[in-house]
């Protein structure tokens, strides 16, 4: 019985993490909170942790 034989990759092609990024994909600087998701996300997690103060005792 033969078993069958897996092909190995060239290696010609770099992987997607090796890639270097375009330039400005990411700014240096934050701003994030001139985002227009920023507010909501900070009055779910406002309404988050008032919830577990009042719902979760803290020995759990």
């Amino acid at each position: 019985m033969r078993t069958h034989v897996t092909k190995g990759t060239d290696g010609g092609h770099p992987s997607p993490q090796s890639q270097p990024s375009p330039k400005g994909f990411i700014p240096p600087h934050g701003g994030y909170e001139k985002l227009a998701s920023y507010p909501k996300t900070q009055i779910i997690y406002d309404a988050t942790v008032r919830f577990c103060d009042r719902f979760i005792k803290p020995s759990s």
